[in-house]
């Protein structure tokens, strides 16, 4: 799934294109989850000023992950995307 990619990085957020944030982020071991962790722009994923059906995640090689969050925290900035 995401075994080729760096595991630990800075990535961007995107919602219908239009650029939300920049987040640092760490893969599990496993691939089967990534912790997010907003530095700059938006920090409420859940409620983004773009409506959005899903959020895209860039990461820096340049591949990306379609998401849509469940779990996480908005005032702190801090978010984990489980499964595909």
């Amino acid at each position: 799934m995401l075994m080729h990619m760096d595991r630990i990085g800075e990535g961007a957020i995107y919602a219908a294109g239009v650029w939300l944030a920049r987040v640092h982020y760490t893969v599990t071991e496993d691939g089967a989850a990534i912790a997010l962790r907003v530095y700059d722009g938006e920090r409420d994923l859940f409620c983004p000023p773009i409506p959005a059906a899903e959020l895209l995640l860039e990461f820096a090689d340049g591949s990306h992950r379609w998401f849509r969050p469940s779990h996480g925290n908005p005032v702190a900035g801090t978010y984990t995307i489980i499964g595909h």
